[in-house]
């Protein structure tokens, strides 16, 4: 299984900085969510959560008890003397590479689990920790669940307005279920939610809101092929690992494309709709997922991926867009991949070398060197093999 995530958020109204943080972080043992809500909103808000993200991150990362973790957080964070209220409240879940699950919630919405389109009750025990009331819950994840964490500013949406009482748990709840199934992608869940949360504020958003969403499914593995091997005895070989991976097949280079096309006695057709005239059509080969050309389509790839990430250093804000031509629909692959081979070739293009572009072939090499440094900066699996 693996664990797929994404995050989305709206600032109080007029405020510059998100009063909400989340933090999601990785080691050895397990992989690390925290939402923290400072009170109030704002600059002081903003610090106050991600003084308590940092904390619990950090703490855990060093492999320290989630029951320590708390107690530290409490007896550390102020208190509004006015209010008699912690000036942060959070959720802290832990994962272990077992998948058994510690949760830990202290004054946030409590945290949702969904499984088989049913919402399940987990069952948390209450602990009393340096005074303060905890709710801890230990629960194993499978195949195809959600959890669905949320800032109050979620269950203040309405409030008032659209929603007497705001937007309840169990309301919550009942709009999840009618957008959840198996193949439901946890951006596009988490877009649905926010925008909702936005419709019910009218656009005046109250309070910071937030909300992680995690699900665990199978791993997407991606193997993408690019350009001819230096030695065409090898051709047969590549064409050979590329269709018994287990996973999404992409083949970039008209070369690349003959070599396939020639072992697997398979017609290659290109495809003329929505062809854009800066990037070269796609073609189709049978089992293969996507055929694309070379240079061109890999450097506006390079191009969009900077783009994406220069936009959000957080992967779990990235979504797809719709592929107006063939370097997003090739950006999508890999956006939805959580681990992606690249076979590369590293013979020099005779058709190139006709037009003068000896380089071409370091051109190629050193453009899949740099999406494969971007894509793992946005937490990729990626794995280099020349031939």
């Amino acid at each position: 299984m693996f664990i797929e995530y994404a995050v989305r958020q709206l600032n109080k109204k007029d405020e510059e900085l998100c009063g909400d943080n989340i933090e999601i972080a990785k080691n050895t043992l397990s992989r690390i969510f925290v939402l923290s809500d400072g009170l109030g909103s704002g600059v002081k808000a903003n610090i106050l959560s991600t003084m308590t993200k940092k904390i619990a991150s950090t703490m855990l990362l060093q492999e320290m008890p989630i029951e320590e973790v708390v107690e530290t957080l409490i007896s550390t964070l102020p208190v509004c003397k006015v209010r008699n209220m912690a000036y942060s409240t959070f959720s802290i879940l832990q994962v272990f590479n077992n998948f058994e699950a510690k949760l830990v919630e202290f004054d946030n919405p409590d945290v949702l689990l969904f499984r088989n389109n049913e919402i399940v009750d987990y069952e948390p025990e209450y602990k009393q920790i340096s005074g303060k009331n905890i709710r801890i819950s230990h629960f194993r994840l499978f195949e195809g669940d959600f959890l669905v964490v949320l800032s109050d500013g979620i269950i203040h949406a309405g409030l008032g307005k659209l929603l007497p009482l705001g937007w309840t748990k169990e309301q919550i709840a009942d709009f999840l279920l009618r957008n959840i199934n198996s193949d439901t992608d946890s951006r596009i869940l988490a877009d649905k939610l926010i925008e909702t949360t936005n419709y019910l504020y009218q656009g005046e958003i109250g309070d910071d809101a937030s909300v992680l969403i995690i699900k665990t499914r199978k791993k997407y593995s991606l193997i993408v092929a690019i350009g001819p091997p230096t030695d065409k005895n090898k051709d047969t070989e590549v064409v050979n690992k590329v269709i018994d991976f287990n996973g999404k097949k992409v083949i970039c280079g008209g070369t690349t494309a003959n070599i396939f096309s020639k072992n697997l006695k398979r017609e290659i057709k290109v495809s003329l709709d929505k062809n854009d005239k800066k990037i070269p059509p796609k073609a189709e080969i049978k089992g293969i997922d996507l055929v694309t050309e070379g240079v061109i389509t890999l450097s506006k790839t390079k191009e969009i991926l900077e783009e994406d990430i220069f936009k959000s250093e957080n992967p779990a804000l990235i979504t797809y867009k719709k592929p107006e031509n063939p370097a997003q629909e090739l950006i999508n692959y890999f956006y939805k991949a959580d681990s992606i081979k690249f076979l590369v070739g590293t013979a020099v293009n005779s058709i190139y070398t006709n037009y003068d572009f000896p380089l071409e072939s370091k051109l190629k090499i050193k453009l899949v060197i740099e999406i494969a440094e971007k894509l793992t900066k946005l937490g990729k699996d990626v794995e280099v093999e020349y031939f």
